[in-house]
C-alpha cells in the first residue's frame, strides 16, 4: 500500500508547520516587539478573511491548503498574543486571569460550533461573522486594549 499526497493529508502537514510558526511568531513577538506584532496580526487577519470570502465564493478553490494554513496560524497566534496580553496584565492573579480565558474560549467555541452546525451548509453567515469578529476584535485593540 503506497502512500498518496491527498489534500487532506496536505492540510494536516501544513497546518501543523502554520501552528508552529504562528506560535513562534507571534509568542516572541509580544515578548520583543508588541506594537509590530500586533500590526503583523492585523493585516494577517484581514488577508485571512480575505481569503476566506473568496475561497467561500469558489474564486480560491485552488488555493484551500494556504487559506486553511492561513486560518490556524492567525487563529493561534493571536489567541497566544492575546493571552499573553491578559497574562501580562493579570495584577498579581494569574490563576483567575487563566480561569477568565479558558472560560471565555469555551463560550466562544460553543457560539462559533452553533453557527457552523446550522449554518455551514452552503451560507456565507459564518464568513460574515468571521469578518465581523475580526474587524471588532481590531477595533477594540486600536482604542488601547491590549
Amino acid at each position: 500500500m503506497g502512500a498518496t499526497l491527498n489534500l487532506s493529508f496536505m492540510m494536516v502537514m501544513t497546518s501543523l508547520a502554520a501552528l508552529t510558526a504562528g506560535l513562534t511568531f507571534w509568542g516572541l513577538g509580544f515578548d520583543r516587539c508588541r506594537g509590530q506584532a500586533l500590526r503583523v496580526w492585523y493585516v494577517m487577519a484581514v488577508v485571512t478573511v480575505l481569503f476566506v470570502l473568496l475561497n467561500h465564493l469558489g474564486y480560491m478553490r485552488s488555493f484551500s491548503t494556504v487559506v486553511t494554513c492561513m486560518c490556524h496560524m492567525c487563529g493561534v497566534g493571536g489567541t497566544l498574543y492575546f493571552q499573553s496580553w491578559m497574562l501580562f496584565n493579570a495584577d498579581q492573579s494569574p490563576m483567575s486571569t487563566a480561569s477568565a480565558y479558558v472560560t471565555l474560549l469555551g463560550v466562544a467555541n460553543l457560539i462559533v460550533l452553533f453557527f457552523m452546525c446550522f449554518f455551514a451548509a452552503g451560507s456565507i453567515l459564518p464568513v460574515v461573522l468571521l469578518a465581523v469578529l475580526v474587524l471588532a476584535t481590531i477595533a477594540l485593540t486600536m482604542q488601547g486594549l491590549p
